[in-house]
């Protein structure tokens, strides 16, 4: 391309722009119009992805709204459920608690009264226990009597106070005919007056009382009649 042309094709654009500037100062309302609504196309342009964007969040805004809402609604329904089963428990918790005290007392009252009843028959008991042992201590004093007695109605060779050594009574020696016994006042007097009797001979038979002294010798054993 030669060097003319290129000078004519870069004097053309300085001549293109003056006649759109020319345009423009010859008609400013409507320049003005269209460089609004270039301003709002390119707002518009920027706008829309922007409210695309927060419509999206929005729309994601909501559903998690919605589920947060499900989820709480559950957790309500839980809670009252919770809330429900809380109220039975207690309800039976008192019911088994009341149950529990009156068979508790109805345990103690049952206690009481058989405690009452040992002790009325303890009571008894100790009672026929003080009167068995009052009667065997009757017995043995009855017994020991017995046997003291039998132990004084016996005798033999000797020197013996009637009423402290020997019992009272008749008696009968089992010696031959070497027996002599006497009665006496006094056990050490040797006056004559001081016999009250006296014998000889076998299977001597003989009675003596309280105060007296019997003094025997041979006659072997004596028993009481």
């Amino acid at each position: 391309m030669s060097e003319d042309k290129i000078e004519a094709g870069e004097g053309k654009k300085p001549g293109a722009l003056e006649g759109v500037r020319a345009r423009v100062l010859a008609h400013p309302g409507t320049s003005l119009l269209m460089a609004s609504a270039l301003t709002l196309l390119v707002a518009a342009a920027v706008a829309v992805p922007f409210i695309v964007s927060k419509s999206s969040e929005l729309s994601d805004t909501k559903t998690r709204l919605s589920a947060t809402s499900d989820e709480l609604a559950l957790v309500s329904t839980e809670r009252d459920e919770a809330v429900a089963a809380a109220a039975e428990i207690e309800s039976r918790r008192d019911e088994i608690i009341s149950s529990a005290q009156d068979k508790s007392r109805e345990i103690v009252d049952e206690t009481q009264d058989k405690v009452r009843a040992l002790k009325g028959r303890v009571k008894e008991a100790k009672a026929e226990l003080s009167s068995t042992q009052a009667a065997l201590a009757a017995v043995s004093a009855s017994l020991e009597s017995a046997r003291e007695a039998k132990r004084m109605s016996t005798f033999s060779d000797g020197t013996w106070s009637v009423g402290d050594d020997i019992l009272a009574g008749t008696y009968r020696s089992t010696a031959g005919g070497s027996c002599y016994w006497e009665i006496l006042n006094e056990p050490s007097s040797g006056s004559i007056y001081n016999i009250v009797a006296n014998g000889f001979g076998p299977n001597a038979v003989i009675s003596v009382t309280d105060g007296q002294w019997l003094r025997v010798s041979g006659c072997g054993k004596w028993d009481s009649l």
